[in-house]
């Protein structure tokens, strides 16, 4: 995707400047979504403790502050409409999942018996 933008006609930097920040709403996703799930996760094996719980807690927090920060004040164009492009990728990510679900169950027990190797 760097590069094609780099083809275009845009500045090298903002090309960058675009995708890592795309990159990056995936990344504090998954720690939000990781200071979410460890403290259900501790809790049903019974090693949930109240600093994990904060520790959770605070986490998410932040992760959550971090993407609304992103959102308001509204940033610039084209900037602006990064989150909303992530939400859509996300969106597109979800639907393939769930087809593959229903039209291919066999492809993710494959994919489930993979990640447990």
């Amino acid at each position: 995707m760097i590069i094609v933008l780099m083809c275009g006609d845009m500045i090298h930097l903002n090309a960058f400047s675009y995708t890592a920040t795309f990159g990056t709403f995936g990344f504090v996703l998954v720690h939000l979504l990781t200071c979410i799930i460890a403290p259900v996760e501790l809790w049903r094996a019974g090693e949930l403790s109240l600093g994990k719980l904060l520790a959770g807690a605070l986490g998410a927090g932040l992760m959550a502050f971090v993407m609304i920060g992103s959102i308001v004040p509204v940033p610039s164009y084209p900037m602006s409409l990064l989150p909303y492009l992530f939400g859509a990728y996300l969106t597109l990510g979800v639907l393939w999942y769930g087809i593959v679900a229903v039209r291919f169950p066999h492809a993710l027990s494959g994919i489930e018996l993979d990640l447990e190797k």
